[in-house]
């Protein structure tokens, strides 16, 4: 990966793939040299260790369908880690850095999003070869018998993770699963590495790719959370897993605080993911100023009025409307899941189950506006103040001065803040059996919910004075253009 990085980082920074651009070949072709070419090294290097891989295979007279459905599995994930190499690469502003960025996402696909599937979200532990590997080996230690799993599954906690994955109201085999999570992760990364192989200032995603990317993250959300809140078995096993109660013995978890309390989560925390990757899509999709005052000259020198909305110098706006509408349909359909399956004590007031949607809705247009107005760097800035100024306000009046209140309402603005302010107001009236008098932030607790509804207020009046922004400075820059286009020799001024 880190060759691959480096490799093509280098040659952009030495102007080498301009003039590889030039050659006549399709940019597929070209690509595809890059992508097998830069790691040919390490790929002699493997191709060594095969002849001791046939040994250990034949003289341990090991399955070769098993091995050969490992290495399946194996290369599909190496070609991940090479196109994310290939993608920091091309994408980043400094190429030089491009093979430490590489290496980072590497690390956070092993160490940090595999661990989202301890809250259901069981799609990135399958971007690694760490269930099909344990699975096999698991499987392996199973067929020999001799009491060696109990072992195995002690000195290794993941042997469990290769199993059949409930996604929406089936199962899929998990090497299936795999290769849907890790082809739609290659497709955007190509997608990325195309459009800067064809135009070095080009967003990293078009429009539609855009639109196409956020509802797959929602789809893939949607259908991980799905069978958590539909089929009683797996939210049985979900709980008594995570929750404490790990004997098949022991009560019954459904219908009680315990259930309400997770299904809460399994609500909060797709709302959470939904911002991310909204946040993400507006980043990868938002034009600068000086792209789209090209784009409105483009459309003054055929006399054109409008620019079209899946230019990339067109507003990401009409995306950010389309990435809310599903938000609003993906949150809705695990509410509504939610409440027909009876996984509250109580459901709670309607107003309590929208709120994690309204306040992701009311941020992402806030974030969308602000990027479009004052540009990356400006905007980094802006959401580092907003963000973790509140943040770490709140824990110095919460700690030393014990101001609940204060701490509560400076928080608003920081994401994590304002959904667990949410949650709480979601189990604290969907589980009325809870006693939340034992310790705690008694006032929080008492006023999440006017907590999360200042949230939702406060951002809706920084997204309409983001919006508000952002159009003038559209209409500012579009009149001007096209009055320079039509006074005489305006374009050639």
């Amino acid at each position: 990966t880190g060759a691959v990085a480096s490799g093509i980082s280098q040659e952009r920074d030495e102007g080498l793939l301009d003039y590889q651009r030039m050659t006549p070949m399709s940019p597929t072709a070209k690509l595809l040299g890059y992508l097998f070419g830069l790691p040919i090294r390490e790929y002699f290097l493997f191709s060594l260790t095969l002849p001791f891989l046939a040994f250990g295979v034949v003289r341990g007279g090991f399955p070769i369908a098993t091995v050969a459905h490992f290495y399946l599995i194996f290369f599909t994930s190496v070609m991940v880690y090479h196109m994310t190499g290939m993608a920091a690469g091309m994408v980043s502003s400094k190429p030089r850095r491009a093979g430490f960025i590489a290496q980072g996402m590497v690390v956070l696909l092993y160490f940090v999003l595999p661990n989202l599937s301890h809250v259901g979200l069981t799609f990135f532990e399958f971007l690694t070869i760490r269930p099909a590997l344990f699975g096999l080996i698991n499987e392996e230690i199973e067929r020999m018998g001799g009491g060696l799993p109990a072992l195995a599954g002690a000195q290794l906690t993941a042997l469990d993770s290769f199993r059949f994955i409930p996604f929406f109201s089936g199962v899929l085999h998990p090497s299936v699963y795999t290769l849907i999570v890790q082809g739609g992760l290659l497709v955007t990364l190509w997608h990325a590495v195309f459009r800067k192989w064809r135009d070095e200032g080009a967003h990293v995603f078009s429009k539609a790719f855009g639109l196409a990317f956020f509802a797959g993250c929602a789809a893939f959300l949607l259908g991980s959370v799905w069978p958590m809140l539909t089929d009683d078995a797996v939210l049985r096993n979900f709980i008594r897993h995570f929750g404490g109660r790990r004997g098949h013995g022991g009560p019954d978890p459904l219908g009680t605080e315990e259930a309400s309390i997770f299904t809460t989560m399994l609500l909060i925390v797709p709302a959470a993911m939904l911002a991310m990757a909204g946040l993400l899509t507006i980043l990868c999709t938002t034009p600068t100023r000086h792209r789209m005052a090209s784009a409105w000259r483009r459309v003054a020198r055929h006399a054109g009025r409008r620019v079209p909305l899946t230019w990339d110098g067109a507003s990401s706006l009409a995306l950010t409307a389309g990435c809310l509408v599903v938000t609003g349909l993906t949150l809705a359909t695990l509410t509504r899941l939610a409440i027909e399956h009876g996984r509250f004590e109580r459901v709670p007031p309607l107003w309590v189950l929208a709120a994690p949607g309204l306040y992701v809705g009311m941020l992402v247009l806030f974030l969308q506006g602000a990027l479009e107005r004052f540009g990356q760097r400006a905007f980094f800035v802006a959401t580092f103040v907003l963000w973790m100024v509140p943040f770490f306000m709140a824990i110095l009046l919460g700690v030393a001065f014990e101001a609940q209140a204060g701490a509560g309402y400076v928080s608003l603005p920081f994401p994590p803040s304002a959904l667990f302010y949410a949650g709480l107001e979601m189990v604290r009236t969907g589980a009325p059996s809870i006693d939340f008098s034992d310790g705690g932030p008694d006032w929080i607790v008492a006023n999440a919910g006017r907590l999360i509804a200042c949230g939702v207020i406060g951002y809706a009046a920084l997204a309409g004075a983001a919006q508000f922004a952002a159009i003038s400075r559209r209409r500012a820059l579009r009149d001007r253009v096209l009055a320079d286009a039509d006074a005489p020799n305006g374009g050639d001024a």
